[in-house]
């Protein structure tokens, strides 16, 4: 049963770096060690807040609703910061580390919530442990991986980052929808 979880948090670790926030801060990082950083800082603010967070909603039952509204707000406001920056073709430059560990440790997503389930559930403190660290691993590699997105030739750019911008704002808003 715990391979079987192994499989499971490594896949999640692995969407979850590619959700639309993620793909439009990496977008707007310019370097790959600021992609870097933003992919460990991330990491850590999953650490620090989202998982004493989410053990306490699943300890005590308290309802989502707030959370994912917030969660959904903010991604929808990293796709306007996109959207804004290409239309007035003025780049704003983000502090990789702030904003990983904003969305790592504020927007709580069905993937850290189920790892979290799945650590919390297994049979020992260390394969608590190593589910944890393994969401943590792949989430980083999948993050930074989006690095090579940024690689889109000059002609391409401005167009590319207003479907991403756009992808971003759609995916978060129809969330709020859902949740309405």
């Amino acid at each position: 049963m715990f391979i079987q979880d192994i499989l499971i948090v490594a896949l999640l670790g692995l969407t979850h770096g590619f959700d639309p926030d993620h793909i439009t801060t990496a977008k707007m990082l310019k370097k790959f060690r600021k992609v870097v950083i933003f992919a460990l800082s991330h990491s850590l603010g999953f650490v620090l807040l989202a998982i004493p967070l989410s053990i306490i909603l699943i300890l005590i039952k308290i309802n989502t609703f707030i959370l994912q509204i917030s969660a959904d707000v903010i991604g929808i406001i990293i796709g306007m910061i996109l959207m804004i920056s290409v239309l007035i073709n003025k780049e704003f430059e983000l502090e990789p580390k702030s904003m990983g560990i904003v969305q790592g440790a504020l927007v709580v997503t069905p993937s850290k919530l189920l790892t979290v389930v799945l650590a919390i559930t297994v049979d020992s403190f260390i394969n608590s442990i190593f589910i944890l660290s393994l969401f943590i691993l792949t989430s980083t590699i999948s993050i930074i991986a989006l690095s090579l997105l940024k690689y889109i030739p000059n002609r391409f750019s401005k167009l590319a980052n207003i479907i991403i911008s756009l992808v971003t704002i759609i995916f978060f808003s129809i969330s709020i929808v859902e949740i309405l």
